[in-house]
């Protein structure tokens, strides 16, 4: 039974408010009772759930060093490790599409990042373009900065940023790495 059937089945049975007292908690007004059974059933549900977020963080403070200290290949399977641990957590949260590929999607500017230290911008493109369309619902100037610097190392001449910018915005409703990258390379075709 997940966690939420358990708090539905908990204030179907709860007593009457005459019986029992109600409370306010985060402007959720319950019987006191209700409150308590619904505590314990998200205590033992957290109970038996693995940390995969700090498991994620480890992974993440690790590739951060491996960059730093010019192990490339090393910080590339530990960000794909981080980002495993991002989805075992999305998917034991039960986090919705959106949520879960913002999530992971995050690492995707790091992957980039270390392409670019490669030498590889065409490869490098793709990810901050995925990044950039996954975190479409919360906007920032940052993603802007970083596809026309992305874009202009590539060196595309019959591709413009406003394209890019525009396929990106397309994107955004569904992001999807390999759709992403197929359009690079039909940018890259071009020239």
């Amino acid at each position: 039974m997940s966690l939420l059937d358990r708090i539905k089945s908990a204030f179907r049975k709860a007593p009457k408010p005459e019986d029992d007292p109600v409370v306010t908690i985060f402007g959720v007004s319950a019987p006191l009772s209700v409150m308590e059974k619904a505590a314990e059933a998200m205590q033992a549900e957290s109970a038996n759930r693995v940390d995969y977020l700090g498991k994620a963080a480890i992974a993440g403070h690790e590739s951060i060093a491996a960059v730093r200290a010019g192990d490339l290949d090393k910080a590339w399977d530990l960000y794909l490790d981080q980002k495993s641990l991002y989805l075992q957590h999305a998917n034991q949260w039960e986090w919705n599409a959106q949520d879960t590929i913002a999530l992971t999607a995050s690492l995707d500017k790091n992957l980039a990042n270390i392409l670019r230290l490669k030498g590889r911008h065409h490869d490098a493109l793709p990810h901050v373009l995925y990044w950039a369309a996954a975190q479409a619902h919360r906007p920032s100037k940052h993603h802007g900065q970083k596809i026309r610097a992305y874009f202009n190392r590539c060196k595309l001449k019959n591709t413009t940023l406003d394209e890019v910018t525009a396929f990106v915005a397309l994107s955004a409703e569904h992001p999807d790495l390999r759709a992403i990258q197929d359009k690079v390379q039909e940018w890259i075709a071009r020239g």
